[in-house]
C-alpha cells in the first residue's frame, strides 16, 4: 500500500490484470483484512475504498494469524 487514508488506499500491482473487481487486502500493521473494492486503475496503481459486507463473513484469528507477515509492499 502506497497510501491509506479514511476509507480506501492506493496501491502497486505487479499485474493489475489479476486484481478481481473486489477482493481481501491484508493490513500487515493492523492485522486486519478488509474487503477492498477497485474504484480506479491507472497502469500498475489501483486505488480501492474499503466495503463492509453484512453477508460476507470475516476473516478469523486463524486464518489473519498465517497472513501476517506474508506480503510486503516494495
Amino acid at each position: 500500500m502506497h497510501d491509506i487514508a479514511g476509507g480506501g488506499a492506493k496501491i502497486r500491482v505487479a499485474d493489475p490484470r489479476l486484481v478481481p473487481d473486489r477482493f481481501w487486502l491484508f493490513d500487515d500493521h493492523y492485522a486486519q483484512a478488509l474487503i477492498a473494492e477497485v474504484v480506479w486503475r491507472d497502469g500498475l496503481e489501483l486505488g480501492v475504498r474499503f466495503r463492509h459486507d453484512p453477508a460476507v463473513q470475516p476473516l478469523d484469528e486463524a486464518r489473519l494469524t498465517k497472513l501476517a507477515g506474508k506480503y510486503y509492499s516494495l
